[in-house]
């Protein structure tokens, strides 16, 4: 009787220790899965970018929204912002990321095969690019008591009056 107790006794606890070493490695973020992240990624219906994952920080193509850092723990994303919330992962791979949205919607994600997307995520304006290497001039013909006035512009906020030669009657 004593026998079978510590055969029993040495079976639970051997079982213990195999949960708590189950828990301990469900709690360990997966790097594997956090690098696979690593990129752009884009809405499956609208085709518009979304996220774009660096390092450990998710930066939002929202600009109201602070980019989070976050960890891939188990089957779920947990985002460390203002307040911790976690996202269920449904699908991921190399070019796939689903995962249900804090109302519960699934949202589905493609990675972005379009360098364009990174402009996105930029705070600064794309300043356009002239085709002509000539200095264009905006100008103004004012008429002021039977006079015409040339009113011209060579950079933003200067204003230079000259009166033309030429009157009308």
């Amino acid at each position: 009787m004593i026998k079978w107790g510590t055969i029993l006794f040495a079976i639970g606890v051997l079982l213990a220790s195999c949960s708590k070493i189950q828990k301990k490695n469900s709690t360990e973020e997966d790097l594997t899965a956090k690098q696979m992240l690593q990129g752009i990624w884009v809405d499956d219906e609208t085709d518009m970018p979304l996220i774009r994952i660096n390092g450990d920080t998710i930066y939002y193509a929202d600009s109201q929204n602070a980019s989070a850092s976050f960890k891939v723990i188990g089957d779920s994303i947990y985002l460390q912002g203002s307040a911790s919330v976690a996202y269920k992962i449904d699908r991921q791979s190399e070019d796939c990321f689903w995962f249900h949205s804090l109302s519960d919607e699934m949202v589905k994600l493609h990675r972005s095969e379009n360098e364009e997307d990174l402009f996105v995520f930029t705070s600064k304006r794309v300043e356009p690019i002239s085709a002509s290497s000539e200095i264009i001039k905006k100008d103004s013909i004012v008429m002021y008591a039977g006079n015409r006035y040339h009113g011209v512009a060579p950079h933003v906020g200067a204003w230079i009056e000259t009166p033309l030669r030429n009157r009308i009657a």
